[in-house]
Order: C-alpha cells, then structure tokens, then sequence
C-alpha cells in the first residue's frame, strides 16, 4: 500500500502549494500559472502513461480471463474512474488555453471535481488495474507509482485553482444543456480502447470486413456522416471552440491509440532477443510496433498541428492521410471475424476515422485556409520522402508500413497486381539480404499520388456545397429575424395590411445604397426621394449612372445593401408580394414566352395578379386598341417584331391597373408612332393619380414629359427638380450638364474623405 504514501505526500504538497498561491494571489494576479500547471500535468500524464503497456496491466487480464482480485464492484468503479480521470486530465490540460469557453470550467467543478474524489477512493485498485506484470517494490514500481502520485496531485491542484477562480455554487440554467452536450463529446472522444469490452464483455455481433457486411458498412457510414455533423455543430460557434474540440478530439483517439506503448518501444525498437545468438531465423525486431503507418503517424502530427497552427504541416495530413485513413475503413487489415467490441477493433476504426474528418474539419470550419496548388504539391513532396523512408525501413527490417511490402493491397486490386508484386530485385545490405518489388511500389506510390489529387476535387465540391448551404443558411436567418422584428413593429396588425397606411400613392426611398461586392464600389449611394401619385417621374443619367439599379431595387429584383425603399405603404424588403402587388414594371431587357399568343400571355400574367375576367377583358381591349395589336394579338410572341414585344410587356405591366409604374428604358429601339403611343398611355395612367417613373439618357423626352426629375450620375443621386425650376434656369440639356459636374466633383469629395479616413485610420 505504499503507494497511498506517495499520494498522500503528492496531495499534501499539492495542498501546500495551493494555499502559497492563494498567498501570493492575494496581492500579484498569476496568469500564466494554470497554463504552468496545464503543461507540467500533461508531462507527468506522458511519462506515467507510457512507463508501462496497459497490455501488462490488470485491465487486459480482466478483459482475457474477467477477474479482479478485489472484486467486481471495485473492478467496476475502478474502470470509471480510470476512465474519467484520462478524460478530466486532458480536458485540464486544454482548458487554460480556452478560458472562454464557460462550459469547461463547468464540467472540471460538477463532473470532474466528483470523479476525481472517486479516482483517490479506488487509487489502490487503479494502480492494481494499470499495472499487474511490474514489481511494485523495484524501481521501476516505485517510478510508476511516484508518477501516478504526482499526477494525482497536480491534478488536484489544477481543479483547486478552477474552484478558487470561479467559486460560485452554481450552474447557469442556460450552460447546462451545451455543457452536458460537451460532456458526451469528451467521454467519446477519450475513451480508452478497452473500455467497451471491459464494462460489457463480448458482444453477439462478428465483425465481418469482407464482403462490406452490416457492421462494416456502418463504420464507413461513421466515418463520412460524422465530419459532416461535427462542422453542423460547430460552424457557428467561435474559433476556440472549433479548436478545442478538434484538438480534444484527436489527443483523446491519440491516447486510445497509445494505451498499447510503452517507452521501450521507442527507445529500443531496434534489438533483437537472445534467441539471435542461437538461431537467426528466431530473431525479431520490434520496428512493426512504431506508430509509422501514416494513419497512426497522423494522430501524433494532427494535435502538433491544431496546437501550433503548423499550416504546411497540417496539408500534409489533408492530402495524403485522409485518403489512406478512408481506404484503410473500407478495406481493414483485421481479422474477419474479430468481435466489434474487441480492443483491436475499437482502436483501428477510431484512430481511422478521426484521422478522415478532423484534417477535413480543420479547412472546412476556417482554422486553416483552403490549400492552394502549391501546398499540394508541396504535400507531395513530403509524401515522397516519407515513401523512399519507409520503403526502405520495410525492406530492411521487414515490417510492412503503408503496405508496400506485401499483397494485401495487390490481392485487392487483381491477379496483375499480384504478378506485379512478384517481380522483386533481391540484394545484401548490412548484412541482411532485403527485397524490393520496384514495378509495384512506383506504380504504389503513383496511384496514390494520383487518387489524393482526385479526392481534392471532393473536398473542393463539399467545401463548395456547404458554403452555399451556410450562405442560404445565414440569409433564411437574416429574413427569419427581419420577419419577427417586423411583424413587431406593425404592433398587431396583419401583414398585409401597409406599414404607413396613411401613405396613398406614393414612392419612398429613404437613404438608399447598393453595392454588389462587400466592399466593392456602391452602384448607388445614400438615394433619397419621394414620388406622388399623378407625377411622371424621370430618372435621368448617363449609360451605367446607377437609374437601373435603382429601380431593380424599387421592384424587389435586387435586395438593398442600406436604407428602406416604401411602395404605398408597404416595405419592399419585408413586404414584398404586397409591395410588388402595387408595382407594374417595364424592365429594359424584357424576357417573354414566345410560344404563347399575346392574348395568352396578357391572360396569363393576370392569373398571377388575380385580375377577374371582367377586368382584364376590358383592359385588354382598351390597350390593345392603343396599341394597333388587334390584328396580331391572337399570333405567337416570336412572331411579332421588337416594337410589338414592347407593347405586349407594356400591357402585362399595366393588367392590374398598379399604382406604380416603372419604365426602364422604355422608348429605346421603337419607332416614332409607337414612341407616342408609349407616351399617351403614361399620360393616361398618371392622369388617374397613378405615378409613373421612368429612366433615359434622351433629354428632350424626359423635358416633354415628365413633371419632376433627378439626375444620377455614377451612384450619386441629385435632388428632385421640378421642369419650372429647370426652365427658369435654362434648357435642360444645360441643367444637366451642370448638374452631372456637380455630382462628378461631389463623387471626387467623396474620394478624398474616404482616402483621408484610411490614412488617419
């Protein structure tokens, strides 16, 4: 029982130390001290953790034979607090570096804190259940035992210190439900290997890998369908914690992976038994149990990468790893009918599938950007090195790393694979005769070159897919949130009903500016205006000025950047069927089903409004009367010439009698009789307190008709002028030209400000 000396002593010290820091605490704020403790507690955890095998342990006898020497009950409650105390370590050592996650400091204070009390009580067992091959009472017992001391106690000390700096007995109501979310993450993501078999023996179910079976093809379902669902979890949430539980993650599968090494294995990997002085065919090196296949190479490289942000690094595990991790789930070198509760089992798909979706997670949730060509390339290149490295290793030594040195890959791919393999090049080298199959491992490494440069292209198309999803995403949310703050402000009243009731026939634009590009130039800037029923309004301005943007935004065609635009009452962004509803529009490129006869199509664009029959009877007769369409009404579209199409547009846009109507361009390409007859018909519909709006660059059209106008010239919007004003002035041709320099030097003042602001910034 010394070892309950050792950990007595370790608490003690523990204890002392804490009390020094409430000491010192008490004047001078430490912040680097939980991360001291964080890493010196993750040190002890490594060389306590690999002083022994848990091969030599009682947790592998139990497993083999099921007994404990001190009982089931403590066999049991040994097994959890084993098991919580590698969970509450690691989530320790990671939580000083992501204090602003609250869960975590949560969990370490109601979950953790009590799983550590029953770690002390069954310390005696744990210690009995780690390690039952070593003598206690050598050397090499006492050092274990001494470190599982001094983890206790720092561990205790740590748990102290998340006490001491959130004393409060309390968990906020809201925090409970994502930390116990969490907690299921961690307790997953950190279960030891044995853990399945030791708490429930065998199970029913054989694992059979070939012919992809149930079970098998549930793995794979696993490993594709897990990433995506981790990234729905995380996409929203902050940077730390996308890195915490990717890092978290992959240590917890990194220790499940680890539970089968000690530190002989790496220190002396390279020796051969005693039996070697008596027959050299007995002789054996343990280079086969070094973690040297890429897949296991990668959960030692992957918590490197994710801690430092070692971006080259980090691709090389994204190119090459992921592709090898997801071939090796669908062709697993186990036996075939392992159980799935086995060790071997759970270790083999846990480490492969963790390797498939965190380096994919990494890029998909932006902690590293998207590679570009040269970083694939580059993965290559490393790549390469590690294939002649381990090409080398396996012929020497014999092992079998990445598969290059047997059939297991030739058996699947055909009979021509495997007379490939058989062609070998045999020689001497140190002493040793060691064979190369040189055909088979060039085209080996070429094929996988080449199927991880495919695989990009998936990833590329997921990125691609899941960005637009997360883009639709954001925008529904957006509209979902507009939507409530709206039916707010309306205060009760239906949706339908105007948002200014007492507005009339009118056309507001308030502030309005639109931009294509996030920080792109503004196509119109901070527009402002108000349009009565009875006016003809004229947009006027050069090619490109913003007159068609703006009135694709009056219409509801492009959504605004900034500002509100107001049709009889009713919003155009948060109303838009009722705001539509008032809108009749002439769009400068129009778009009609040519295979329909004019009548059809006039009747057709009344369904959608809901114009009755009477009504649209009698419209369509009175427009196409104007018109002179009476002879090719009944025709198709495609037959009538470009001044005819213009028309039918003109009727489609007027069927529904709206009290707004927009014209944009409308008198470009037609000839002098149908010019006029456009002209009469927007008189008319003025005339009924209806308020026309039109945009040209034609100045003498635009002065006979219209009763107020505003000149735009590149996004900037001059105030509404009406033809008096202009008159008394002069021409409106010289009106225009002065206001276009107007609003050219207004833009170059615009300019400086905003160049001045960036310099002073």
């Amino acid at each position: 029982m010394i070892e309950y000396l050792f950990l007595i002593t370790a608490l003690v010290v523990a204890g002392l130390t804490f009390g020094l820091v409430l000491w010192l605490t008490r004047k001078h704020h430490f912040a680097w001290g939980d991360k001291l403790v964080a890493i010196l507690l993750a040190c002890v955890f490594v060389i306590r953790f690999y002083s022994y095998s848990y091969e030599e342990g009682t947790v592998a006898f139990i497993i083999r034979l099921g007994g404990f020497s001190l009982g089931s009950g403590w066999a049991f409650f040994s097994g959890i607090s084993i098991y919580l105390e590698i969970a509450g370590v690691l989530l320790f050592c990671c939580y000083p570096f992501f204090r602003s996650i609250s869960s975590l400091k949560h969990l370490l204070k109601w979950i953790f804190t009590p799983a550590f009390l029953l770690y002390v009580i069954c310390y005696h067992a744990n210690v009995i259940n780690n390690v039952t091959d070593i003598d206690l009472s050598s050397f090499h017992g006492w050092w274990v035992e001494i470190f599982f001391a001094l983890e206790a106690g720092l561990y205790a000390f740590g748990l102290a210190e998340v006490w001491r700096e959130n004393p409060q007995f309390s968990w906020p109501k809201k925090e409970v439900g994502p930390s116990l979310l969490l907690l299921l993450g961690i307790i997953l993501a950190a279960m030891p290997d044995w853990a399945l078999q030791y708490f429930f023996g065998y199970a029913q179910t054989i694992m059979r890998a070939e012919n992809y079976s149930v079970v098998h093809r549930c793995f794979i379902y696993t490993s594709l369908l897990l990433p995506f669902g981790l990234y729905f979890v995380l996409r929203n949430r902050s940077e730390d914690v996308k890195r915490f539980v990717l890092i978290y993650y992959i240590l917890g599968v990194a220790v499940q992976f680890s539970f089968y090494y000690d530190y002989t294995m790496f220190l002396f990997p390279y020796y051969y038994n005693q039996n070697y002085a008596i027959d050299p065919k007995t002789a054996f090196d343990r280079t086969e149990f070094l973690p040297l296949h890429a897949c296991n190479l990668a959960l030692y490289i992957i918590p490197l990468c994710l801690i430092f942000k070692l971006k080259k690094v980090y691709y090389w595990t994204y190119f090459i790893m992921v592709f090898g991790a997801f071939m090796a789930i669908l062709m697993p070198d186990l036996s075939d009918t392992l159980n799935i509760l086995d060790r071997d089992c759970v270790k083999f798909y846990c480490n492969h599938i963790a390797v498939v979706g965190v380096p994919l997670l990494g890029v998909a949730l932006g902690l590293f950007p998207k590679p570009k060509m040269k970083d694939m390339f580059n993965s290559f290149i490393w790549f390469g090195l590690y294939f002649i490295v381990i090409t080398l290793h396996n012929a020497y030594y014999g092992s079998n790393f990445l598969f290059t040195n047997s059939t297991f890959i030739a058996e699947k791919a055909g009979s021509w694979a495997e007379s490939l393999f058989q062609g070998s090049w045999v020689t001497t080298w140190g002493g040793r005769t060691v064979t190369f199959h040189p055909a088979y491992q060039a085209l080996f490494f070429l094929t996988y070159v080449a199927l991880a440069f495919a695989m990009w292209y998936v990833y590329a198309l997921g990125y691609l897919i899941s960005e637009r999803h997360y883009a639709l995403y954001l925008k529904n949310k957006k509209v979902d949130q507009a939507a409530y703050a709206f039916a707010s402000s309306l205060k009760g009243r239906r949706i339908s009903e105007p948002m200014k009731p007492d507005s009339g026939v009118t056309l507001e634009i308030q502030h309005f500016s639109k931009r294509y590009e996030a920080k792109g130039p503004w196509a119109v800037s901070d527009a402002n205006l108000v349009i009565h029923g009875g006016e003809i309004f004229g947009f006027l301005g050069p090619n490109g000025a913003g007159k068609s943007t703006t009135i694709k935004s009056i219409v509801g065609i492009q959504s605004l950047s900034e500002g509100q635009i107001v049709v009889c009452g009713y919003d155009i962004a948060r109303q838009s069927v009722e705001a539509k509803n008032q809108i009749g529009y002439v769009p400068d490129h129009y778009a009609l089903y040519e295979k329909l006869t004019g009548r059809e199509y006039i009747n057709y664009i009344a369904d959608l409004y809901g114009v009755n029959q009477v009504d649209r009877d009698e419209r369509m007769a009175r427009y196409v009367a104007l018109f002179n369409l009476k002879d090719a009404f009944d025709s198709q579209i495609k037959t009538y010439s470009h001044g005819m199409k213009q028309k039918i547009t003109i009727i489609a846009a007027l069927i529904h009698e709206p009290k707004i109507w927009i014209l944009d361009e409308p008198l470009t390409g037609l000839d002098p009789d149908s010019i006029f007859q456009v002209k009469e018909c927007m008189r008319l519909h003025a005339e009924k307190g209806n308020a026309v709006i039109f945009s040209s660059h034609l100045i003498d059209v635009v002065e006979n008709l219209c009763t107020r106008i505003v000149v735009i010239k590149k996004g900037h919007m001059s105030r509404p002028y009406t033809m008096e004003e202009i008159h008394k002035q002069g021409s409106l041709e010289q009106f225009y030209m002065e206001k276009t320099d107007d609003l050219y030097l207004k833009e170059k003042e615009d300019e400086e400000k905003k160049l001045l602001g960036a310099k002073k910034s």
